[in-house]
């Protein structure tokens, strides 16, 4: 009996497959394999002494982690960026971008 229901299945999702019918092909595979389930992965705190296993931790955990990691302030000094700006995208060659330091380091740069 059960062997007969498996070789219908699968003659079933056979035929499908040959017609192209990939919807009913799929659904056909779900009620033989069953639901799918999602893992839970665990994750640790912030500072490393508990493990978070319940779906609401794991987000708030990911949304706090990513609050702060893109909502630091740069304390980059404007002045540098635009010496990088300068001596490497508006130059074209070696040459070029030697001036380029030698003019930004005070010197003639001929």
């Amino acid at each position: 009996m059960e062997n007969k229901w498996w070789t219908q299945k699968a003659e079933e999702i056979q035929r499908f497959a040959d017609t192209n019918d990939t919807q009913k092909f799929y659904e056909a595979l779900k009620t033989m394999y069953g639901p799918t389930r999602h893992a839970v992965h665990p994750v640790k705190s912030k500072d490393g002494t508990k493990v978070m296993k319940d779906h609401e931790g794991i987000l708030s955990h990911w949304a706090e982690h990513l609050k702060e990691l893109l909502n630091c302030v740069n304390p980059t000094d404007s002045t540098l960026v635009d010496l990088i700006y300068f001596g490497v995208y508006c130059c074209k060659s070696t040459c070029e971008t030697n001036k380029a330091n030698d003019i930004t380091n005070g010197q003639n740069g001929t």
